[in-house]
């Protein structure tokens, strides 16, 4: 199996990784084939799209891993989640709240939020993803081959690259009828399903359809509560349908249209611990009697009446064009909107009463992103590449919190009183984004370059959000947020801040009214004095970020003899 290794100043180019090198060896050897050797001449005629332009690897001053349709295919690879075993220092986590975490070469945070900005972006075709939670499936489906960026890339990917980008090339369309089908069946009944056509529509128009189900039972089963329940089900799809229309010679336009769809279920999480937050509070004896989940991966408890379930959707459509303006030079436009949308029930207490409930998490996005660039011949001494970019994203999100056996309701500060099992937060988040870059490639001598690129950004983020009380508790009764919340202004600011109470009779501020979403004014200003508004209801907390952005990279490039 072909790995291509590199001195300290040159490209690294990854064909293959070892594992996969591993992997199917092995096969090969086991079915009696025998691999052919390769060629370094080969090696460097590896076509990558790393500069936002195709041309061979040896020629990218980049740190790439880039994977071959065969590689993917033999090492099963159909998400980013999969991409981990083929990629040394790319790591996933999944999150209980269906929003992947990408971290590379340890670049990245930790943040499950719908509108987390990521540190390793990935796209498709160059069309941005522009948020984790739009990757969770189809990226990989009828994938072509697959570039993984390595370290900043911002000057051409933008400021959400600083780990680094992951690019799907998918599929084209072919001038010749073609078609293909694969099915597989594993563990939990799990079947897998995938079927691609290709051909031509006319002289000028291609097209192509792919499409993927993966249907499985459940996978993990109660242990304790509601016996022979089972959890994990999966029932995913995904589709994209490329045309591809040449009506010149000069001129190529390609449409992408592309969607999934996820109604499965997530895996409940295993108790194993408890931990009481406030000391001296007696909360139900059906909490402290509860088992631990024993020593079996399968084994989890979930509430019943609060079923974990997924409802995802999302979908995009992208257009490229490709004019050429010389010989030399093309003009390259790509317009595409993506939607995703979620409504989910999620149980992240792992067991079967309602201590800590994403009782709902719902939300959606909505991005629009539009690019123009020139970029000259990739076989030119000089490459250069002008371009800008805008992008405009709204975000929602909704999590409906329940927590009937919790100190939220049994045990909460001030007064240890009777509190809340219900909590509302939600969110919506506007960003804009426009961009100008240009990036610079000149070969001194045929084995050493350098090479610049320069790139500013301005951004605008505005956020409205709050907590709030969801006006619905079937334990506390509708308002006790709301209830809880002046309670709580009311003891902070006399028995704190020496501040007289807000709420109630006689008082400066009218009641909370059920359903209300605050958030508090701080008890002490800047300078660390009293602020006399401490804890009085601001409603949403509304604010905005303007961010001023100038990014450079310079530096040479070495060739590698092999």
């Amino acid at each position: 199996m072909k790995v291509l290794k590199s001195a300290h100043s040159c490209t690294k180019r990854l064909v293959l990784t070892a594992f996969t090198a591993m992997i199917v060896a092995g096969s090969a050897a086991s079915f009696g084939d025998t691999p052919s050797p390769t060629t370094s001449e080969e090696l460097e005629e590896v076509t990558v799209t790393a500069s936002k332009r195709e041309e061979t690897a040896s020629r990218v001053g980049l740190t790439i891993a880039a994977l071959s349709e065969d590689a993917l295919e033999k090492a099963n690879v159909s998400s980013v989640e999969d991409l981990t075993r083929l990629v040394p220092g790319l790591t996933y986590t999944r999150s209980a709240y269906s929003t992947p975490v990408y971290t590379l070469r340890g670049i990245g945070f930790y943040d499950t939020s719908l509108g987390a900005s990521p540190s390793v972006s990935v796209y498709v075709d160059q069309v941005p993803l522009a948020f984790p939670a739009l990757t969770s499936h189809g990226v990989g489906l009828d994938m072509e081959r697959l570039e993984v960026l390595k370290g900043p890339q911002g000057i051409l990917f933008g400021e959400n690259s600083t780990g680094g980008a992951i690019n799907y090339i998918a599929n084209k369309p072919t001038t010749k009828p073609e078609s293909g089908a694969d099915v597989s069946f594993g563990r939990f009944n799990t079947i897998d399903a995938s079927l691609h056509l290709s051909g031509p529509i006319s002289d000028a128009l291609t097209a192509r359809v792919a499409v993927r189900a993966v249907h499985a039972d459940a996978w993990q089963h109660t242990y304790f509560s509601d016996p022979g329940d089972t959890l994990g089900k999966r029932r995913e799809l995904e589709g994209r349908i490329l045309l591809d229309w040449h009506p010149s010679e000069r001129l190529t336009l390609g449409l992408n249209i592309n969607g999934w769809t996820d109604t499965g279920e997530p895996a409940a999480g295993q108790y194993f611990l408890f931990t009481q937050r406030i000391p001296g509070v007696t909360l139900p004896a059906a909490l402290y009697n509860y088992p631990y989940a024993p020593a079996d991966a399968l084994a989890a408890d979930w509430d019943p009446a609060n079923r974990p379930r997924k409802d995802e959707q999302m979908y995009q459509v992208s257009l490229r064009g490709d004019l050429k303006l010389t010989d030399e030079y093309t003009l390259t436009s790509i317009t595409a909107y993506s939607r995703y949308d979620r409504d989910d029930i999620t149980g992240d207490d792992g067991i079967a009463l309602q201590n800590n409930e994403l009782y709902k998490a719902s939300g959606y996005i909505h991005d629009v992103f539009q690019e123009l660039r020139v970029a000259n011949s990739p076989t030119s001494r000089t490459r250069v590449t002008l371009g800008g970019n805008y992008e405009s994203s709204s975000l929602y999100e909704d999590n409906f919190n329940e927590f009937a056996v919790s100190s939220a309701y049994y045990g909460v500060f001030p007064l240890n009183n009777r509190g809340f099992t219900r909590a509302e937060d939600h969110s919506l988040q506007h960003v804009r984004a426009a961009a100008a870059f240009a990036n610079l490639e000149y070969d001194l001598v045929p084995k050493l370059s350098v090479r610049g690129g320069l790139r500013y950004t301005k951004t605008r983020h505005s956020y409205s959000g709050c907590t709030g009380d969801p006006n619905s508790d079937p334990v506390a009764g509708a308002g006790a947020f709301s209830a809880w919340a002046m309670s709580l202004a009311n003891f902070a600011r006399p028995n704190l801040f020496g501040l007289p109470a807000l709420y109630g009779s006689g008082l400066n501020l009218p009641p909370l009214p059920p359903g209300a979403c605050t958030i508090f004014q701080p008890g002490t200003l800047a300078n660390g004095a009293v602020n006399p508004q401490a804890y009085e209801s601001l409603g949403p907390y509304n604010a905005e970020l303007d961010e001023h952005n100038l990014s450079w990279k310079t530096g040479t490039r070495k060739g590698c003899i092999a």
